[in-house]
């Protein structure tokens, strides 16, 4: 599976291009992610958001107007698109925030995305809504805000709960330790370095 990142907008957000064609997270950065875009020569049809922050999904009504790129989310963080105070958008940022309605909803369980099986994990706690996307074939996942190499995701924002983080994390980690985990910032990780304290 190819992957390829850029942090994006002042909270250095991870967006994802994966096999030229999905991209994950489409930051607060329509300039960068432009270049990302057409630096990789990517093709964007589907874009998935991993859950309702800004810093995630301020990209996106620009990859559905210009790309007609289908936009999706969980239905819990589904109001974050069309609402900036579920987004919890800042007074200030590089793009404004524009309404959009999602494409569709992902439930939790197994999907086909990019040729391949992917499970959507359901994994609330950081947001209400957020979800991991694991591919099994390819042993990678995609984690948003929930799991990061050296920590979790916060639970001050409106709709964070701890008690709901800590078990998906749990969940998270009694999976395969040779999963490679792409996270919303920072570096990637195997799933077992995390568990074991990863120092790069």
């Amino acid at each position: 599976m190819e992957v390829l990142l850029r942090p994006l907008g002042e909270c250095q957000t991870n967006c994802y291009i994966i096999e030229k064609t999905l991209m994950i997270d489409p930051g607060d950065d329509i300039g960068a992610l432009e270049r990302f875009i057409s630096d990789t020569g990517a093709r964007i049809d589907t874009v998935i958001i991993t859950h309702g922050h800004f810093d995630h999904l301020l990209g996106a009504a620009h990859m559905q107007e210009k790309y007609t790129a289908r936009v999706l989310i969980s239905e819990a963080d589904a109001p974050a698109l069309s609402d900036p105070k579920k987004a919890i958008v800042p007074e200030y940022t590089l793009t404004p925030f524009t309404p959009i309605a999602a494409d569709g909803l992902l439930s939790p369980g197994k999907t086909r995305l990019l040729g391949r099986d992917c499970v959507i994990i359901s994994t609330p706690g950081h947001t209400p809504g957020g979800i991991c996307l694991y591919f099994p074939e390819d042993k990678v996942m995609f984690t948003g805000d929930t799991l990061f190499a050296h920590g979790y995701g916060r639970t001050d924002f409106p709709g964070g709960d701890m008690r709901q983080l800590i078990a998906s994390l749990r969940g998270l980690l009694q999976m395969d330790g040779d999963i490679r985990i792409y996270s919303g910032h920072g570096e990637s990780a195997l799933l077992r370095q995390i568990k074991q304290g990863y120092r790069p």
